[in-house]
């Protein structure tokens, strides 16, 4: 693995390399450069796959936000890959994971997303919606203005603007962790 590593050799294979020895965790960045080389090749489920594997490892051996955010690029990507796909195990997983308010924010989203497009659990849809829009308001959040946290700090801008739809009023704050 190392020899393909310094090489430049291919990321799945590398990965696998390194998901055959006693440190997995080495196969993390190459699992992630795998994902984007099959996103970018139009091989979505491959790219899913991926990260899957990522996600395993992460939950295991790197922090919580890691493993967040790759289960959350996973959710939010599979419904278009797969939109027949019942997510709920995976959402589950996200909320456990979801350990700050950007990130219970993110997972309700996702959650409220993934109801919506699979049209038979709108009304589990729209609970997680206005749950985050509960939790955007008690932060504070209305306009995600900066964050190393994108992702988390896009929900928490998505929950804020479901929050002015729906008639709340919200101060504008910048969103850091």
């Amino acid at each position: 693995a190392e020899w393909l590593e310094r090489s430049d050799g291919e990321p799945a294979r590398i990965a696998a390399h390194w998901m055959a020895t006693t440190t997995p965790e080495r196969a993390l960045p190459w699992l992630h450069r795998a994902a984007e080389r099959a996103a970018a090749g139009m091989r979505a489920h491959e790219a899913i796959d991926f990260l899957v594997r990522a996600a395993d490892i992460e939950a295991e051996t790197a922090t919580h936000e890691q493993a967040f955010e790759t289960l959350a690029t996973i959710v939010d990507n599979r419904h278009y890959v797969d939109r027949g796909a019942d997510q709920r195990r995976l959402l589950n997983r996200l909320d456990q994971l979801a350990a700050n308010p950007f990130q219970r924010i993110g997972a309700l989203l996702l959650r409220s997303d993934n109801s919506m497009h699979r049209k038979e659990q709108l009304d589990e849809g729209l609970a997680a919606a206005e749950r985050a829009v509960e939790l955007a308001t008690q932060a504070g959040i209305a306009h995600a203005e900066s964050s190393p946290f994108t992702r988390s700090s896009h929900h928490a801008a998505q929950a804020a603007d479901a929050a002015s739809v729906a008639g709340r009023q919200v101060k504008a704050v910048s969103v850091t962790p």
